[in-house]
């Protein structure tokens, strides 16, 4: 067992001495104390207070607090990593460090830091390392630090009642862009008062939308949010705690909120969501209705268990006017560009059976009273998608 420790401490210490080289930062003086201390007592407890480089906060990983912390090889390790990637941050943007660009991405570890104040004084090390004094907690797992950078895009028009909750959720990102569609109520405002980058601009359609948002960001890990959407407190754990390198895209399930329940059936739940992709390999497929993020082959895609939370419908009159004046014009129009028809039999049906679906089919009357109203609303909507294709597509037989 003693050679055994004694074998994982060297590769421990000749794996730091790598990343020493490989950074081309001295810091020889802490792997000398290091590899005394190791050899001594084959078991080392190295205490850092952040991996914060000017002044800058970065993105914390996660652990489950449950998980403790032993002095180990992994330990010694984990500590190295982080002073070579401290400093690898704070010049990754200098003119000498080119080699360094905006999609370099390392892998993750896992950090449990206490985010400091950054009125705190920095300490500094016999090495010469300067840390803010808050501490981390390194957990002992096998792995680097996930440098990736998360901006959170939103669009919106006339959300003052939803948006600053909507901001509020995703305050962990490293940016947060609010693209407004050029509101006529206090949305702009507000999102300005939050701190966040709001830019005008004219309603184009929702992928439209959502694709500039996303070409504006600064960074190319992105996680899209609509105005009327919220994350939870566990998804934004959840997510702190990815690492980002088993996948090039996660699906994240939306549960909706209608009538004051938390709608579970009736086709609405999960409505799974790719909303935190990599830009360099998806983009928003253009379409008018049901938009979504449309990954590169050979992308990977992973799953998340926690859920966004979606409060789209105010009340009946309100999801009434959606389905009138937004949703099924657009249905019918991506209909017709698609070169779908309608029969006056299609018109007849469409109604009823979209209704068996979600009420029967899609368990909706476990939802009690909301599940036959959603029902009732899907049937609407079928209808009604049908009989505006039927008028687009005779309109064009019609003389003058």
């Amino acid at each position: 067992m003693e050679k055994t420790n004694l074998i994982n401490t060297i590769t421990a210490i000749l794996i730091g001495f790598l990343i020493v080289l490989s950074v081309q930062f001295p810091f020889a003086a802490t792997l000398k104390r290091v590899s005394k201390e190791c050899l001594k007592s084959r078991v080392l407890s190295l205490k850092a207070t952040s991996l914060i480089a000017s002044g800058e906060t970065r993105r914390p990983v996660l652990e489950n607090d449950s998980v403790p912390v032993r002095d180990t090889p992994t330990t010694i390790y984990s500590a190295l990593s982080a002073s070579a990637h401290a400093f690898r941050r704070k010049y990754r943007d200098s003119p000498d460090a080119h080699t360094y660009g905006e999609s370099n991405h390392v892998p993750t570890t896992a950090i449990q830091p206490e985010r400091p104040s950054r009125s705190q004084p920095p300490i500094s090390t016999r090495s010469g390392f300067h840390f803010p004094s808050a501490a981390l907690r390194f957990v002992p797992t096998l792995a680097t630090i996930d440098g990736v950078k998360i901006s959170a895009v939103i669009i919106a028009f006339n959300e003052e009642e939803n948006i600053a909750k909507a901001v509020e959720s995703v305050s962990w990102a490293d940016e947060i862009i609010v693209v407004d569609s050029e509101s006529t109520d206090r949305t702009r405002e507000i999102a300005e008062a939050l701190g966040t980058r709001v830019i005008i601009r004219k309603w184009t359609g929702f992928s439209e939308q959502k694709q500039f948002a996303v070409d504006q960001a600064a960074n190319d890990w992105i996680f899209s949010l609509d105005a009327d959407e919220i994350v939870s407190p566990e998804l934004k754990e959840e997510i702190l705690s990815l690492n980002t390198s088993r996948a090039d895209g996660f699906r994240i399930p939306r549960l909706s909120f209608y009538m004051g329940r938390a709608i579970r059936h009736s086709g609405w739940y999960p409505d799974r969501q790719l909303r935190l992709y990599d830009r360099t390999k998806g983009r928003w497929k253009k379409v008018h209705i049901h938009e979504s993020v449309e990954m590169e082959r050979g992308t990977r895609l992973s799953e998340l268990k926690h859920d966004i939370l979606h409060f789209s419908v105010k009340d009946a009159s309100h999801h009434h006017r959606m389905i009138g004046e937004r949703y099924a014009p657009l249905a019918a129009e991506q209909m017709f560009e698609k070169g779908k028809r309608t029969t006056p039999l299609k018109i007849a049906f469409a109604g009823p059976a979209a209704f068996c679906r979600a009420y029967f089919l899609k368990l909706g009357f476990l939802d009690g009273l909301p599940g036959f109203t959603i029902a009732s609303f899907a049937s609407h909507h079928a209808f009604l998608k049908h009989l505006l294709l039927w008028e687009k597509q005779n309109s064009e037989t019609r003389p003058g």
